[in-house]
């Protein structure tokens, strides 16, 4: 899923790319629709489905509980608060061996840890770092 959608691209280049569905939930009614404009113009043979929602990301649905592998939160201009309620969120939504992507650190060090950060260029910043990140006492460390 990915939170905080937007005009939905993180959501269709994941479907194009990973060949999986992807949902994105975005508060914003107009981009929603511009969203779905998007996925209906990338739509491929190998692409899994993209779907989008206007809704409020920090009580969104991610799913059954655990069952979503990844969360891309686009929620850099987000207030704290909204940020740390994502973040609880995602820690319900996400499967144990799933993660969260973000273009800053999770606020929770006790939550989460993060396990990546890769630098790539965007259309607003030419080294904008992703952090990714996993539940603590998830699949992965049980398994230490």
């Amino acid at each position: 899923r990915v939170l905080g959608a937007a005009l939905g691209a993180a959501a269709v280049w994941s479907a194009l790319l990973l060949g999986r569905d992807a949902a994105g939930v975005e508060l914003l009614p107009p981009l929603v629709a511009r969203a779905r404009r998007l996925a209906d113009g990338h739509a491929r043979g190998g692409a899994g489905d993209v779907a989008f929602e206007a809704a409020d990301a920090t009580t969104a649905d991610g799913g059954a509980d655990g069952g979503a592998a990844m969360i891309w939160a686009n929620d850099f201009a987000w207030p704290e608060p909204a940020q740390r309620a994502l973040e609880r969120e995602a820690a319900r939504a996400l499967r144990d061996d799933g993660c969260l992507v973000l273009y800053r650190a999770p606020h929770d060090a006790a939550a989460w840890r993060v396990v990546e950060t890769v630098v790539a260029a965007v259309s607003w910043n030419p080294e904008l770092r992703f952090h990714i990140a996993r539940k603590n006492g998830g699949a992965e460390d049980r398994g230490r």
